[in-house]
């Protein structure tokens, strides 16, 4: 019984030191081979932190607090660009609620859908804003404004930082001016000074331009950019809009249809008509303003044949109805420049 006791002990003892070896061995495995890295996101206070997965080598513990960026997506206008290139020009600010907190750097990704909800396509971009700042943002689109029924807005890949660190400079503008490029009135350009009151130089400074109607209704944008601003300076800048964009007019004058219009009639006649059935401004009798004509010949009792004859030329002619001297656009999509139309300067140190 001694011996087989002894046998005993020396197997415990011997397959306990196998036992161990066995563990070390993968025990040096697994954390050579097969245990994950410390990282950020494993939950684990393991790497220094100053909190579970904050602080240290990670993002500082403030930063999983902050609010996410703020886009009203009910805001996203957008406005026919280039009718020629079938471009479309967006509008929409991007709000940053954190106080202390910058995005140094961040994407804005614009979708665009159309009128059955499939995306068209969309834009994606880099951008800044400052704490609790507003960025604005101008973007183009090469598609056509009427395939277009709405857009949204997301943001990622932000890069945070103290707004002590990345501090907004402080910028304005001055002398702001609204007129027309030609003499019917379309096409229109913003003008003034973009200013620097900083000690230090600006890499670039962004100027987005915002026109608003008599009725204080956003209907284009556009924007500029300047290189090198010095410190302590201003410089001349120059936002051209879209040239279907034009100015309320103050010259009046009667209509006066000299001619019958139909599907297939061009010329300013019908732009004239367009006009004053508050239809886009194409200067194309197509089936738009047949429609609305025709609506109209309804609402007056006429005979309802959607043709601008004699018999309804006569009756709008007999109204001595008045009408801008430049009706080259209905009034949705005129530029009222006695308005405080919005200038936004952006600098980048």
């Amino acid at each position: 019984m001694a011996q087989g006791g002894r046998r005993f002990t020396k197997q415990i003892i011997y397959g306990s030191g196998y036992a161990a070896i066995l563990f070390l061995i993968g025990f040096f495995a697994y954390n050579t081979w097969f245990k994950p890295a410390p990282t950020c996101t494993d939950s684990i206070q393991n790497q220094g932190e100053t909190g579970v997965d904050c602080g240290g080598p990670c993002s500082a513990c403030a930063i999983k607090e902050l609010f996410n960026l703020g886009i009203d997506q009910k805001q996203v206008k957008y406005f026919p660009a280039d009718p020629e290139k079938k471009t479309t020009a967006f509008y929409f600010e991007i709000q940053n609620l954190n106080l202390t907190y910058a995005a140094q750097s961040f994407k804005y990704m614009l979708d665009v859908f159309d009128k059955n909800g499939i995306e068209i396509t969309n834009s994606i971009k880099d951008s800044i804003v400052y704490a609790g700042g507003t960025t604005h943002i101008f973007d183009i689109i090469n598609v056509p404004f009427d395939q277009i029924n709405s857009a949204s807005v997301a943001t990622e890949n932000l890069s945070w930082k103290l707004g002590t660190d990345f501090p907004k400079p402080d910028t304005g503008s001055r002398d702001i001016q609204i007129t027309a490029t030609s003499a019917d009135g379309s096409g229109i350009t913003m003008s003034g000074f973009a200013q620097n009151k900083e000690a230090y130089p600006l890499s670039k400074m962004t100027i987005v331009g915002v026109l608003y109607n008599k009725d204080n209704i956003i209907i284009s944008a556009s924007q500029t950019e300047l290189d090198n601003v010095a410190a302590y300076s201003e410089m001349p800048f120059k936002i051209n809009f879209p040239k279907n964009i034009f100015m309320l007019g103050t010259d009046e004058t009667v209509y006066n249809f000299t001619q019958d219009l139909k599907i297939g009639s061009t010329g300013d006649d019908v732009k004239k008509l367009q006009g004053f059935l508050n239809q886009s401004i194409t200067g194309q009798f197509d089936q738009a303003t047949k429609d609305a004509l025709t609506q109209y010949q309804k609402q007056r009792k006429l005979s309802a044949t959607g043709i601008l004859d004699s018999k309804t030329r006569n009756y709008i002619n007999d109204q001595k109805l008045e009408m801008p001297k430049t009706l080259q656009a209905i009034t949705l999509t005129k530029a009222d420049g006695s308005k405080n139309n919005g200038v936004y300067v952006q600098g980048i140190k």
